[in-house]
């Protein structure tokens, strides 16, 4: 999942940093595989769909957009957007999801009792992915690299993303880290019993 997963077991001290770099790997290896099981499964599709765009002289211009076949496996921006903006967009759209995260997993925060956990951060994923997705969003380090890794085992050094690739796959790192920082600045209550110290 997204960066403030890892981070989590990391300062609770259940995932050591030596362990880190190996759980962050097996994700994007995780990510890599299923992307091209996708592939696989509709690979006949995917042809048929290429050469109807072929034909009709198209695919050249839409192949590594969110609507090209290669945006089937991995993440592109609309052709012509602004990378400002969509940085923007991608920041404070992952800053969110790491307050919504980082509020769950606050053992003082009886607003998210364990239960609703689950539906708590897939609620905040839908929404952003519902809302700001159309402007560029991966929110997702591991399913952008290896979304992208995938595109380019079939497609080649074109589906590599250009600039856009290292919005989508190292933005996340920062805007989740700010809201864990931002959260235990200004929401976390340390007079509630539940006390955590944050070891980042």
């Amino acid at each position: 999942m997204s960066v403030i997963i890892h981070v989590q077991p990391v300062s609770a001290k259940e995932l050591n940093s030596y362990r880190l770099p190996r759980f962050i790997i097996s994700h994007i290896l995780g990510a890599y595989v299923a992307i091209l099981l996708v592939y696989l499964q509709w690979r006949t599709n995917i042809l048929a769909v290429e050469a109807a765009l072929e034909a009709a002289g198209e695919l050249s211009a839409i192949q590594f957009t969110p609507s090209g076949p290669a945006g089937i496996l991995g993440l592109y921006v609309q052709p012509g957007a602004n990378l400002g903006v969509v940085f923007a967009n991608e920041f404070f759209c992952d800053f969110f999801l790491g307050l919504v995260i980082w509020a769950c997993v606050d053992p003082s925060n009886f607003f998210a009792p364990p239960p609703a956990i689950p539906y708590t951060i897939g609620f905040a994923y839908a929404c952003v992915i519902w809302g700001f997705a159309p402007n560029g969003l991966a929110a997702n380090s591991a399913r952008d690299v290896g979304g992208r890794m995938a595109a380019m085992t079939i497609y080649g050094r074109g589906a590599a993303g250009g600039r856009y690739a290292a919005i989508a796959a190292l933005t996340n790192i920062p805007a989740m880290l700010t809201a864990v920082w931002f959260y235990e600045m200004f929401f976390f209550d340390s007079s509630r019993g539940a006390y955590r110290i944050l070891m980042i």
